[in-house]
């Protein structure tokens, strides 16, 4: 009787904490392509073809429990002076940062004109990639 009760119980843990990540992970998804869709109005806006600008970015906090980060950012920049002509390019960076932490992982995920990110923002394999990557950074910061 004893092994009836543990399964029953064990059965009913199971079942609730993968409906809790289920939702976490479809909220995520939706919360990846809004940020995409979101980033790729503002970038058509905001993002000049030649000459400096400020970074244009959107973020979104994190629903998934299995993961650390708290909050996901994907943002357009523009290189540092010193790269072989600066004022064209630009650059399409995700980052994640820990709760209660100054540490952030970043990863590039695109550079080259402006035209290079719109494109990128509009590839639909994108948000896949960042899917992926949201797993990637917050494993990384684990560690820290």
């Amino acid at each position: 009787m004893d092994k009836i009760n543990q399964s029953q119980i064990n059965n009913t843990q199971f079942s609730a904490v993968r409906q809790k990540t289920a939702k976490g992970a479809a909220k995520m998804d939706e919360l990846i392509k809004n940020t995409v869709d979101n980033l790729l109005k503002r970038a058509e806006r905001e993002v000049p073809e030649y000459g400096s600008f400020r970074n244009v970015s959107e973020k979104f906090k994190n629903t998934d429990k299995n993961l650390v980060a708290d909050e996901f950012k994907l943002e357009i920049f523009q290189p540092p002076k010193g790269v072989e002509n600066y004022e064209k390019k630009r650059a399409l960076k995700f980052s994640a940062s820990k709760p209660n932490c100054d540490s952030t992982m970043e990863i590039l995920i695109e550079s080259g004109s402006k035209e290079d990110i719109l494109a990128k923002l509009r590839d639909g394999s994108l948000i896949n990639e960042l899917k992926r990557q949201t797993e990637n950074l917050s494993y990384h910061l684990e560690d820290i």
